[in-house]
């Protein structure tokens, strides 16, 4: 009979737990949601709460940019980008050459933090990426030669 009541309450704490967890998930999940006084292109961010976290309504009759359509580059050319900081930073929105030439230190550094990625150098990938930009293929080899994982040796 203990053996009976020790394994449904086993079981009782095991389903309990699963249903926290899911709802815990669930409340941290942000959720897209249309709002009923906006067009249907209008979406906003509601985190669980409830609070309006992040708004992105694209202007009326905008064209794309030129910089929206191009193809991305492989920052992996770049000294010290491999695969997994190179999709970091294409899902930040840093995508070719130009726009990591154009970046500014304190903001790449934030990026990778806020990703878990301590160890990455990035002082010189601007330089780098701003060479690749130019199409400067013998000018970032050059460079590279002096440096080690993205760093001047």
């Amino acid at each position: 009979m203990v053996r009976k009541k020790t394994w449904l309450f086993s079981l009782l704490v095991g389903i309990l737990s699963f249903v926290l967890v899911r709802i815990l998930q669930q409340r941290k999940a942000p959720v897209l949601q249309q709002l009923p006084h906006m067009e249907p292109q209008e979406i906003v961010l509601i985190e669980a709460s409830g609070k309006e976290a992040q708004k992105e309504i694209p202007e009326k009759d905008s064209k794309p940019r030129s910089s929206d359509l191009k193809k991305p580059d492989d920052l992996k050319k770049i000294e010290g980008i491999g695969p997994k900081i190179s999709g970091v930073l294409i899902d930040a929105g840093i995508s070719t050459f130009e726009k990591l030439s154009k970046i500014d230190l304190q903001a790449l550094e934030q990026i990778l933090k806020d990703a878990n990625l301590r160890l990455a150098k990035p002082a010189t990938w601007a330089e780098q990426a701003a060479l690749a930009a130019k199409n400067d293929w013998d000018g970032l080899k050059n460079l590279q030669a002096e440096l080690k994982g993205g760093v001047r040796k």
